[in-house]
């Protein structure tokens, strides 16, 4: 899928990387950046290391954010 990122925001840095919130359109985004993590790894293939989460709404998407960070 293509992204229209606009409003992109850190959110939190994490060990491998960083969590950012952005929009695409009417839709409510959550990025998790580890790619710091890839000069640690050796060569494993096809790792995503950048993930997109979409939700529909701002409240889903803040509810997402503290279950992934509790």
């Amino acid at each position: 899928m293509h992204w229209d990122i606009r409003h992109k925001k850190r959110y939190k840095l994490t060990e491998g990387g960083a969590i950012y919130t952005a929009m695409s359109g009417d839709r409510y985004l959550v990025i998790i950046d580890e790619s710091m993590m890839a000069e640690f790894m050796e060569d494993e293939g096809d790792i995503e290391l950048v993930n997109i989460v979409d939700f529909n709404s701002e409240s889903e998407r803040e509810s997402y954010l503290k279950r992934l960070l509790s």
